[in-house]
């Protein structure tokens, strides 16, 4: 028993040594990629943020160059710098205010990433709900689809969701007016109000019987 207790704890220690070495490794990895997040070269730029976005979690430690990034003079660099803040998650939290910036930018892929990346973010405290409202009326679907989908992940709750989704429903992309429409019928009775006003709209109507009908019982104040 004691030579069966010794092998087990020489493989612990094996085991804790490789961790710590991974953890060693890992860190440096990081550090070496947001160095090349300031590279000449827009190609190493974007190159880096990829790798540290195919990292995940694992890269909150860059999350502070990724907002810098942001800024990057290069268009490419920016929407991949925020496409690696979404794939880090609520780890990059501290990035939501230039995420938030990030939404007016003049391309339409920034602001795309960006809204994902608040979306995935997921922290309702950071006023990012206000910010993608804005979004749900951008000229560009991309950028549309993108904000309704993360804003209906940060909604504060029903009654500024209701609002600000209900004019979506006469978009004329339905992959927005789907999201929009489930975003709306989550909230259950607040919506039944909502959705009869858009009973009058002849852009709206359609998807507002699909989401009464969804609601059942729950919308006969509309019938």
């Amino acid at each position: 028993m004691r030579w069966i207790s010794s092998r087990l704890l020489s493989l612990c220690f094996v085991i804790l040594v490789a961790l710590a070495a991974a953890g060693t490794a890992l860190a440096a990895d990081v550090n070496e990629l947001v160095t090349q997040l300031s590279a000449k070269l827009p190609s190493d730029r974007e190159a880096a943020a990829d790798e540290l976005a195919r990292m995940g979690p694992q890269a909150a430690g860059a999350t502070e160059a990724l907002a810098t990034a942001l800024t990057d003079d290069d268009e490419h660099v920016r929407w991949h710098a925020a496409r690696a803040l979404g794939a880090i998650g609520p780890a990059a939290a501290e990035a939501a205010p230039a995420l938030i910036t990030a939404l007016a930018d003049p391309q339409a892929l920034v602001r795309a990433h960006a809204a994902r990346a608040l979306g995935e973010i997921d922290d309702k405290d950071s006023g990012s709900f206000d910010a993608l409202v804005k979004l749900l009326v951008d000229p560009e679907p991309v950028v549309r689809r993108a904000a309704t989908t993360a804003a209906r992940r940060v909604s504060p709750g029903p009654e500024a969701a209701v609002k600000a989704f209900a004019e979506l429903l006469a978009d004329t992309d339905p992959a927005i007016v789907v999201v929009a429409l489930d975003a709306i019928v989550e909230q259950g009775d607040s919506a039944v109000p909502m959705l009869n006003a858009a009973l009058k709209n002849e852009k709206a109507q359609y998807w507002a019987c699909i989401g009464l009908t969804e609601l059942g019982p729950k919308a006969a104040p509309a019938v």
